[in-house]
């Protein structure tokens, strides 16, 4: 579906029916490219998506007749239903385990959340809707964009039909970063520097970090505390969760998210915005390079993770001095810088 198409999409959810004419105007579309694009998102023709009915009058969604809906509308439907600031959906579904039954399961939302600087789009996330502001602070602290909270003015969230824009207001300095960091594709929730530029701008050099002192006594204290902060994760098997811990060893800040790289922004973020200082960061995931970049631009001397590192990961942790966890399980640990 290409980005006209929502457009009408949230246009039609929104605003309910509209006569065609009212639509090309208000899209400011000429007639032929309004009926182009309707067509195609139309239930009218096996070629269509099912989405929108079509009549004399004007155009309406036909989320809400789902008799009028082709299987490939149906299941669209089914994505945009929920609310997009709902962390959880229900979704009908069929178990087989022997016998098959119809069954409804909690799913984890992962909704694309894009990112606006002073009104210009600096990057669209996959994300699950929860801990907004401080996906934001702690993206745009880990990409290089702001180097003190101060430097972002305002932060305002919108939810829509469509997905959930996040609204900031930052200094010059801040928005002259972005503009040239800005990301030209999507990012999916799988990866943390998808959408970059180039090569050059996908990795940040090396960059010292704190001098470390985490022994693995702490690491297994640290990893004690995970599953009990992973209540996503509980309910649906598909949420990674990062924990950050001070000096003490104390919890500090804890979130989910169905991609671990948007749960280590959001923690963060939140840490950020408390004017706190993690030494420790525990994730539930493997350890990649971008989670060590977002360590090494938050200054975080440590991190730790459930499953195994990326070569990549290890080589970056060494050049700034890091250490690295990884196989942190019940009685074990591998450190590998």
């Amino acid at each position: 579906m290409n980005a006209l198409q929502c457009t009408l999409l949230q246009a039609l959810a929104e605003q309910g029916a509209r006569s065609l004419a009212a639509l090309a105007k208000q899209l400011d579309l000429s007639m032929s490219v309004l009926l182009r694009e309707l067509d195609a998102l139309g239930d009218h023709s096996d070629d269509g998506l099912g989405w929108i009915a079509l009549d004399q009058y004007g155009a309406e969604l036909s989320l809400q007749r789902k008799a009028s809906l082709t299987p490939a509308g149906e299941a669209a439907a089914r994505m945009l239903l929920p609310r997009a600031d709902e962390a959880l959906w229900q979704v009908d579904a069929l178990r087989h385990d022997g016998a098959v039954q119809a069954c409804s399961e909690t799913l984890m939302a992962e909704v694309p959340v894009g990112i606006v600087l002073n009104g210009e789009s600096f990057a669209v996330m996959m994300a699950t809707p929860t801990d907004l502001e401080d996906f934001a602070v702690g993206l745009l602290s880990s990409e290089g964009i702001v180097a003190a909270l101060s430097e972002i003015r305002a932060i305002e969230v919108h939810a829509q039909a469509s997905g959930i824009n996040l609204y900031l207001s930052v200094d010059e300095t801040s928005h002259q970063r972005a503009a040239e960091r800005s990301r030209t594709l999507a990012g999916p929730s799988g990866c943390g520097l998808c959408g970059a530029r180039n090569l050059g701008s996908a990795l940040r050099p090396p960059r010292r970090v704190a001098s470390p002192d985490v022994g693995v006594e702490t690491i297994q204290q640290a990893r004690a505390q995970l599953e009990a902060q992973q209540g996503l994760n509980a309910q649906t098997g598909a949420a990674h969760a990062a924990l950050l811990f001070d000096a003490a060893g104390s919890l500090i800040a804890a979130r989910e998210d169905v991609g671990r790289h948007n749960a280590l922004d959001k923690a963060i973020g939140a840490c950020l915005r408390a004017g706190s200082m993690p030494k420790l960061a525990l994730l539930s995931s493997r350890a990649s390079v971008e989670l060590v970049q977002k360590c090494m631009m938050a200054n975080v001397p440590a991190l730790a993770t459930v499953s195994a590192p990326t070569a990549a990961a290890v080589d970056l942790a060494r050049a700034c001095g890091m250490q690295l966890w990884a196989f942190v399980r019940e009685g074990r640990a591998t450190r590998y810088a």
